[in-house]
């Protein structure tokens, strides 16, 4: 069980829950969708511990250039990462056996759970500092 496999294991799991909605044709676009929500995720909480422990007076817009370069920058990756690749994957991770699946699905929605979990602390602890002192 490695990284990748698991990676490709969350996007297989994102694809079947969008399997069981309404426009089937569009799931891998949702898969891909929510995987980018999840790495949006993860550089939001990363950018506010930035924020938080490094430098408390860096301010970043939404509507700036850098925020649309890096999710640019994530859905080309996400983009070629899944293009080719996702029909040996589905098709592997359907034959796989019971077992080694259990053990992906708790992997996966444990990590699921501590990047939700993770970006709730980090606007908590941001939630905790007086703003008035370092924004003019």
């Amino acid at each position: 069980m490695n990284l990748i496999k698991i990676y490709y294991y969350l996007y297989y799991r994102m694809y079947k829950i969008s399997m069981s909605g309404t426009i089937k044709s569009l799931s891998k676009f949702y898969a891909e969708l929510l995987m980018i929500i999840l790495e949006v995720s993860i550089a939001s909480s990363m950018y506010i511990y930035y924020v938080i422990y490094i430098n408390r007076y860096a301010k970043l817009i939404l509507y700036s250039w850098k925020v649309f370069v890096f999710i640019f920058f994530i859905i080309i990756t996400n983009y070629f990462s899944f293009n080719k690749k996702t029909d040996y994957y589905i098709d592997l991770f359907d034959n796989m056996k019971f077992n080694k699946k259990i053990k992906y699905e708790i992997i996966i929605w444990l990590i699921v759970f501590m990047i939700f979990l993770n970006l709730i602390f980090s606007f908590y602890l941001m939630s905790k500092i007086d703003w008035s002192l370092y924004r003019t």
